[in-house]
């Protein structure tokens, strides 16, 4: 899967936290900052951005919490999912992630499709991805922009 140790080990870490009868607050907060499906999907709500705020003040025990959003398609819908990843992990590595699904509490994704009877196409497929941390450098030409 081509995806570094740390990254790995944070992730499983996250997910395994996930799974205990009394989580970790930072495990809560990760969870918390996903995107979930939300009503109206067939009038056109179709994003879920999850919680950049949320995500970037989780204080994991060896990261701390980087905000993505991913890009899928179902089609004929096209749609994000803002999820919260360890910072350890790249925006290839996230990718890889999404496309193993990896990102499971149980049984359950974390990136669910939108649901067969809302869409004829239940397949999901991926996009793009891009992530934002805490520690992104800062892009000169937004902030002379601002």
């Amino acid at each position: 899967m081509n995806v570094s140790d740390k990254c790995k080990l944070d992730t499983r870490n996250f997910l395994s936290e996930m799974k205990k009868d009394q989580p970790s607050e930072y495990a809560i907060s990760m969870y918390d900052a996903f995107g979930k499906m939300g009503s109206d999907v067939k009038g056109g709500n179709v994003n879920r951005p999850g919680s950049l705020q949320e995500c970037l003040s989780v204080q994991g025990p060896s990261f701390t919490g980087q905000y993505c959003q991913v890009f899928l398609k179902q089609v004929p819908l096209q749609y994000f999912v803002g999820i919260c990843v360890p910072d350890s992990c790249v925006e290839e590595e996230v990718e890889k992630l999404v496309v193993y699904d990896i990102f499971k509490e149980g049984t359950t994704s974390l990136i669910p499709p939108v649901p067969p009877i809302l869409q004829v196409q239940s397949t999901q497929g991926l996009l793009m991805t891009q992530c934002l941390s805490r520690t992104a450098d800062t892009d000169l030409s937004v902030v002379i922009c601002l």
